[in-house]
């Protein structure tokens, strides 16, 4: 039948049915598109989250896979005393056919040693170190401190440019109760002074009660002998947090904290010497009774504590300052003084060329000052 043929009716029937099954299957296509979509999106989201994941794991692990390495306290001493022990020495005292042992160690690579006083008390004495490779060289004594057991020696190398083992300087102030400690001698062949480990038993000795004429001492249980005397006291790292003191009990000993030596040490890479700070004056305790309306700060103490101004030696630092007679210092570069505290022991916390803010009273009004420290012209230390 042609097209012709075909009826006006015919004709619109057949429009309608080919428009239909056209619509028909666009939309089957369609909704058979719209539901795969989403799996496909939801699958490339899981996909780069995986990515991003690995990537963030990966960098935060650290270069190397091996598992880290954990050190128990017996291997930190191992490590701590392989480290030291090149640099502790013993010294050796001879005088009059008679010869004395102790320990020292370097404190630079020049050739300076820390050792204990008692050890190199005699002036006509001579004294010898030997290093732990059996080494032995003359010393000089460089300075003997005045109010605690510890000195400084030089040794010179015996070639130039040849350097010496030496320590690292801890931080005594830092020492707590229970914390590990090491004493190390420096007799190589008597094993049973050389070397010794304990804790900090205790730590005695504040700023004030070091100038009232106490000393400040790390107490351990660790065991001293005359032998190790002048050796250090190290920490689990190795650094000499203190030097073993002379006059040990059965139950432990103690050392002088580093910290308290650490000026001289720098004095004497810097000047060849120890600088001794002084005023120059003669003083006289003395305890001032407060004032009834001075008195009602109770953050004050209810007494004052001073150094009376007795003689002043011309053109000294207290002169330059302008210290008279008859003035009390209350204060001294921030420290107030307390009962029974000592000048000299006050200066051995400064420096030469420090400059302390004096606090006085002259005459029932207090003045401030300022003082210069200089250099002591001699080795006696201030007057009371």
């Amino acid at each position: 039948m042609s097209m012709e043929e075909l009826s006006k009716t015919q004709l619109i029937l057949l429009v309608l049915l080919v428009s239909f099954i056209t619509s028909l299957t666009t939309g089957i296509i369609t909704v058979t598109l719209l539901e795969q979509t989403p799996v496909s999106v939801q699958t490339l989201n899981r996909v780069i989250e995986k990515t991003i994941e690995k990537r963030i794991v990966a960098e935060s692990q650290p270069a190397s896979s091996a598992a880290p390495l954990v050190l128990n306290e017996e291997d930190l001493v191992v490590k701590a005393v392989k480290k030291a022990s090149p640099a502790v020495v013993s010294v050796i005292r001879s005088e009059g056919g008679s010869t004395t042992f102790g320990s020292g160690f370097f404190v630079s690579s020049d050739g300076i040693i820390l050792t204990s006083r008692h050890l190199v008390e005699g002036e006509e004495s001579r004294y010898f170190i030997t290093t732990k490779d059996g080494k032995k060289f003359k010393a000089e004594v460089l300075f003997r401190a005045p109010y605690q057991d510890f000195a400084l020696l030089k040794v010179e190398a015996e070639e130039e440019g040849e350097n010496f083992n030496s320590l690292n300087l801890g931080d005594s102030d830092s020492l707590k109760i229970g914390q590990s400690v090491i004493a190390v001698g420096g007799l190589s062949n008597n094993p049973q002074s050389a070397l010794s480990v304990g804790v900090v038993s205790g730590l005695t000795g504040s700023v004030s009660s070091f100038i009232a004429g106490e000393e400040k001492a790390i107490w351990s249980d660790v065991r001293i002998n005359a032998k190790n005397s002048g050796g250090p006291l190290l920490d689990l790292k190795g650094r000499a947090v203190g030097i073993i003191a002379a006059f040990p009990n059965k139950a432990g000993g103690f050392a002088i904290p580093i910290n308290e030596v650490k000026r001289d040490i720098q004095d004497i890479a810097e000047f060849g010497k120890v600088k001794l700070p002084y005023l120059g004056l003669k003083y006289a305790p003395v305890e001032i009774e407060r004032e009834a309306d001075s008195a009602k700060d109770k953050k004050e103490p209810e007494k004052l504590y001073g150094w009376k101004v007795v003689e002043i030696a011309e053109g000294s630092p207290a002169d330059k300052a302008g210290i008279k007679s008859e003035d009390v210092i209350l204060k001294l570069g921030g420290i107030q003084v307390g009962k029974g505290f000592i000048l000299d022991r006050l200066l051995r916390r400064f420096r030469v060329g420090d400059k302390l803010a004096a606090e006085v009273m002259r005459k029932g009004k207090k003045l401030e000052l300022e003082i210069i420290l200089e250099e002591i012209p001699s080795s006696e230390p201030e007057s009371s």
